[in-house]
């Protein structure tokens, strides 16, 4: 009997983790990597489409309720019927998500990796731990920021999109939660995302979760760079994402009086005790030439390592899971031809996808879209 190809994945993320379950499924062990001490708290939601949903389920034989149940919160108000069709997307908790996708996979957490030799067999990666660890594939599932990229096709730079962008979360009372979800229209497993439109800033805001005796507000302010722009600094450090100009303070008086809870949830006063990070809005797309060399060396890219997207306007988890789709339903056969057959499904799809992200930027801030 041939013995088993040692597949290794660096980045336990979305697509890291759909990949290693995937491959798990159709019986191939794979070990994930991560530079993290421990599972990120990812304390926001994503929302996944159901031309995900049902094959990533399929594959893994799960039940789409029991999925459900674990992976979402439950309605704070829940409807008085259940007669409901089956929703076009659902949002998610990313941790549970990817607590989800986890279990029981071989996860090696604070495992950065320092550097990979493709020069021999089998492939060779050097954590920062001193650790040599070996591999006959190796995929890089590790992000925006992706350490394998840099160390492989180190001339390749993230393009920074002209847009200046704060993300928010503030702690509210569960009696501040619940007054601003009886004003909206409707309820969901996940709060859904309101938002609206002053001029060409967008803010936009939902509850993420409620415990015992509060409830948490994700909120976003957003709008396109400006000449000499306080808000846009796109070659910030990304130790510098915490640094708020008071500019963003000033801004958001200006765009008082708001309505509803937009007018509590962006008062400046409010937005100085919560915590803030500045976002940059990320894209990228490797050149089809250095994946098939890599490939042809045992080495592929998934996710936002590959074609990365900005958190506004992209759509990088679902890429992600379709990548983790395709690349598995290739690797459990030592007989396909990886190299070339998973690339020619999959890089149009990312070409544009990552085209679109600049459309779907500009109709976010355009009097013509009214939500997100």
């Amino acid at each position: 009997m041939a013995q088993a190809r040692r597949v290794v994945i660096v980045g336990a993320g979305v697509g890291g983790s759909a990949l290693a379950a995937l491959l798990r499924s159709r019986g191939l062990a794979a070990t994930l990597l991560d530079k993290n001490s421990k599972p990120p708290a990812h304390s926001y939601s994503i929302t996944l489409e159901r031309s995900v949903i049902t094959p990533l389920l399929a594959e893994l034989q799960t039940d789409e309720s029991s999925f459900v149940r674990k992976v979402t919160q439950p309605l704070l108000f829940p409807r008085a019927s259940s007669q409901q069709s089956t929703p076009a997307s659902l949002p998610v908790s990313r941790a549970s998500f990817e607590s989800y996708l986890r279990e029981d996979l071989d996860v090696q957490w604070n495992s950065a990796v320092q550097s990979i030799d493709l020069s021999a067999s089998p492939i060779s990666i050097k954590l920062e731990d001193g650790r040599c660890i070996s591999a006959d594939i190796l995929i890089a599932a590790d992000g925006v920021h992706s350490v394998v990229r840099k160390s492989l096709l180190p001339d390749e730079l993230l393009e920074v999109m002209p847009y200046a962008v704060i993300n928010g979360r503030a702690n509210l009372s569960f009696r501040e939660g619940q007054d601003i979800a009886m004003r909206e229209t409707e309820c969901h497993h996940e709060p859904s995302v309101n938002s609206t439109l002053i001029g060409s800033t967008r803010l936009a805001y939902s509850i993420y979760k409620y415990d015992q005796d509060r409830a948490t507000v994700d909120f976003t302010f957003s709008r396109p760079a400006r000449v000499d722009d306080e808000l846009y600094k796109p070659n910030r450090p990304n130790s510098g994402a915490r640094d708020i100009p008071d500019e963003l303070f000033a801004e958001a008086g200006r765009l008082q009086p708001l309505s509803g809870a937009f007018a509590d949830i962006f008062d400046p006063s409010a937005m100085r005790q919560a915590r803030l990070l500045h976002w940059l809005m990320r894209k990228s797309l490797l050149q089809r030439s250095d994946l098939d060399r890599l490939a042809t060396r045992g080495t592929f890219f998934i996710g936002d390592a590959a074609h990365a997207m900005p958190i506004l306007g992209g759509n990088g988890a679902n890429q992600a899971i379709k990548d983790a789709l395709q690349l598995s339903s290739l690797l459990h056969d030592d007989s396909a031809p990886v190299a070339g057959k998973y690339y020619d499904a999959r890089y149009l799809d990312w070409s544009a996808a990552v085209s679109a992200c600049d459309q779907a930027l500009a109709a976010m801030h355009s009097s013509s879209t009214s939500v997100l």
